[in-house]
């Protein structure tokens, strides 16, 4: 009876208070600190892989032809070393165009942001562009 004459009593909260800040923000704190000590594990682990990958890269770069690959079977698994990467540039745009066609080469132009920023003001980006709101919103502490 007592309790239920003290719900009488009491004010109810709203959705907001009941809604403990502190308490939340407390725990993200502490869970990111425990995080923070079994990552340094991690990181020393994933630290020696990538020493031993560069050391793989080398042997595959001293001892292998660019296109050559090489497997190697070991107890835990198989280890793959690839042929190296290769890059292909344009290097005569105009004759490019010219083959395609005027039409077809307006039809695949791409331009960045980055682009834009760079060659026109600010007003004449913000003519030609939408910003949208993503929802992500960024916590730090």
């Amino acid at each position: 009876m007592a309790k239920e004459l003290q719900k009488k009593i009491q004010p109810k909260q709203s959705k907001e208070a009941a809604f403990d800040i502190e308490a939340k923000a407390e725990l993200l704190i502490k869970l990111s600190t425990k995080l923070d000590k079994d990552m340094k594990k991690f990181i020393d682990v994933q630290n020696e892989i990538a020493d031993l990958q560069k050391e793989i890269v080398k042997y595959g770069n001293d001892e292998l032809g660019d296109e050559e690959t090489k497997e190697v079977r070991t107890s835990e698994g198989v280890l793959k070393i690839g042929a190296r990467n290769t890059k292909r540039e344009i290097t005569d745009l105009d004759s490019a165009i010219d083959m395609m066609g005027l039409e077809t080469a307006m039809k695949l132009l791409k331009l960045s942001l980055g682009d834009l920023d760079k060659y026109l003001t600010p007003e004449q980006v913000s003519s030609v562009t939408k910003k949208t709101i993503t929802d992500a919103r960024r916590i730090t502490f």
